[in-house]
């Protein structure tokens, strides 16, 4: 499962990696997970491989993301946006143990500006 740490990142890769294209009812949804430090793991910058930022999505960054999904040590990778580095994202793992207590909440329904459409 991929998030973004706030809802402004999360906005921009929507936007991002949908290319701008309009979305018709879209929904913000909070992704909440256990506060447990041992669950959580956060790569420095140094350990991700040269490509992770990459598209399309380097074979590098897929075999570290592969990697990190089948140890399935922790539930929650946080790593910088591709699309913003000092943004955080969330890689959540449905393998881990612990992905039964993640919930998902509906917030509100969700639209983008109309003024991001104009070119």
């Amino acid at each position: 499962m991929y998030a973004g740490a706030t809802v402004e990142i999360s906005a921009l890769e929507r936007f991002v990696h949908t290319a701008g294209a309009k979305s018709s009812q879209l929904v913000l949804v909070a992704v909440d997970v256990p506060d447990r430090r041992d669950l959580f793991h956060k790569p420095a910058t140094r350990e991700l491989p040269a490509d992770w930022a990459a598209l399309p999505v380097a074979a590098g960054a897929q075999e570290f993301g592969r990697a990190w999904l089948d140890a399935a040590k922790e539930l929650v990778m946080l790593l910088p946006s591709a699309v913003i580095p000092e943004a955080t994202i969330a890689l959540i793992n449905p393998a881990h143990a612990a992905f039964g207590q993640v919930r998902l909440r509906k917030v509100r329904p969700f639209a983008f500006d109309t003024r991001m459409y104009k070119h």
